[in-house]
């Protein structure tokens, strides 16, 4: 599509890979930007980028759980016009417990950020588009998705719902004139890769990363995976039988620390057991 004066939406836009798109899209000279994350601060600073390139920017700091925030940020964009491309970038890692295993808490929060938060703002951005008769969603899933990684089982099955509901609900929305795009990146450097404890195999650059979904975008592909020869492997890994997949799996077995969110949630559960 073509991005120069077009109103595009950046969903997770407060986030490593986020910031880095949006600066991306400031260098296309889009028309409009719409940013919607959890940090405000980091927010602020984008849209201060924004207008500093003449980019009219607004932004909205929210937890995408919250749904009534959520139907209401898409009203308001519908009473500014509408918007031609949405990217969305929802995502978290998850914790494990002493156990070993990811507790219902992590459950929870990995299925309603990874996937329900997603797909509802699939379903938002293309009633938003359907009306316009035109437009393009791109969703930012892992190659995670594709393999069963017993470091994170949660993370793996969440990314894999969201894989399969773009996929079924593709043809639906060619039919509307609505590209639904599915990119799929494996490590990239961010506050998020941080917290990541082990081989992180074929690593790339925020920057890059940022690069692929912007190409994704600007020629409408329908998929894209990155890097190409680390997706290779997992495609070729998914075919072996699980006897073999076990220890090949676990050349890339890797510990996620906790982010605020768990943390807080564990003092809580402390603080609560004293009482």
């Amino acid at each position: 599509m073509i991005l120069k004066g077009a109103k595009v939406l950046v969903i997770g836009a407060s986030g490593g890979l986020g910031k880095a798109i949006v600066l991306e899209l400031c260098k296309q000279h889009v028309g409009s930007l719409f940013l919607c994350g959890r940090n405000e601060k980091e927010l602020l600073s984008l849209q201060e980028q924004g207008q500093k390139c003449g980019i009219s920017t607004a932004t909205a700091a929210f937890d995408l759980r919250n749904e009534n925030l959520l139907t209401a940020f898409f009203a308001d964009l519908e009473n500014n016009g509408g918007i031609d491309a949405a990217l969305i970038l929802s995502g978290i890692s998850l914790t494990k417990d002493a156990n070993g295993f990811e507790d219902l808490y992590e459950i929870n929060r990995g299925f309603d950020v990874n996937a329900k938060a997603c797909i509802k703002c699939i379903y938002l951005a293309a009633n938003l588009m359907q009306k316009a008769q035109h437009g393009q969603i791109v969703v930012i899933s892992s190659l995670a998705s594709l393999l069963a990684l017993p470091s994170s089982p949660v993370y793996s099955a969440s990314k894999a719902a969201l894989n399969v509901y773009v996929k079924a609900i593709r043809p639906y929305l060619q039919s509307l004139n609505i590209t639904l795009s599915l990119v799929l990146p494996g490590f990239f450097k961010s506050p998020m890769e941080k917290r990541f404890i082990g081989r992180k195999l074929f690593c790339v650059s925020t920057q890059k990363a940022a690069k692929k979904v912007i190409n994704v975008l600007r020629k409408q592909k329908a998929f894209c995976a990155f890097p190409w020869y680390f997706y290779c492997v997992i495609v070729l890994l998914s075919f072996l039988p699980n006897v073999l997949q076990r220890p090949l799996t676990g050349i890339c077995a890797f510990s996620v620390e906790p982010d605020n969110e768990r943390r807080s949630y564990l003092e809580k559960k402390v603080r609560s057991s004293h009482v």
